[in-house]
């Protein structure tokens, strides 16, 4: 998934001006949920400052969950220490929609994006995948394990003619699965 115009020209413009709600301007990002039964992207920022310091998914009140849970233990505690900063300088934090209306596998991959691009947060990963990438990867990885002892089979098919056959069939079904993992 690639980076909307908008979600681009804000990433580029946060990294030199340090302020969300400049960047947002901007990029002419609307900041109201259009369908909340939807999945969205969020930023929390620091309001005096403009500094964007966690990027989320969520659904319905989720954005909203780390200030009424900021005084919990467990979960992000950088994250947490970050709310707690701030709040007790005087200071406030704002919720901000990036984009909302998306599925569940869109929202990951424009979270994962966005935590890629911005510096300097506190979010603990660099987001989820969804699960057509992870059984993506997971193939990959096989793929890549099977390629191994292909190179083997090479040196016994010069010493063993039985091994011939065997290896002409293993090649032909690594060719198939490299054409199904990378088409997508």
């Amino acid at each position: 998934m690639d980076l909307k115009p908008e979600h681009r020209v804000f990433a580029e413009n946060y990294v030199i001006a340090w302020n969300a709600y400049k960047s947002l301007r901007l990029a002419n990002i609307r900041l109201k949920l259009s369908n909340p039964k939807k999945y969205y992207v969020y930023m929390l920022t620091e309001v005096d400052s403009g500094n964007v310091f966690y990027v989320g998914k969520g659904k319905g009140n989720r954005m909203n969950q780390h200030l009424l849970n900021y005084k919990k233990s467990g979960g992000n505690e950088i994250k947490k220490e970050r709310i707690r900063h701030i709040i007790n300088i005087g200071g406030q934090i704002d919720c901000i929609v990036l984009k909302d209306g998306l599925s569940e596998n869109n929202a990951f991959k424009l979270e994962r994006i966005m935590i890629q691009r911005l510096p300097n947060l506190t979010n603990i990963h660099g987001g989820i995948f969804t699960q057509k990438e992870k059984d993506i990867s997971s193939a990959k990885n096989v793929l890549s394990r099977m390629i191994k002892p292909c190179e083997l089979f090479i040196i016994k098919k010069r010493h063993f003619p039985l091994w011939s056959d065997f290896y002409s069939t293993y090649v032909q079904n690594v060719v198939e699965l490299k054409k199904v993992i990378y088409q997508n």
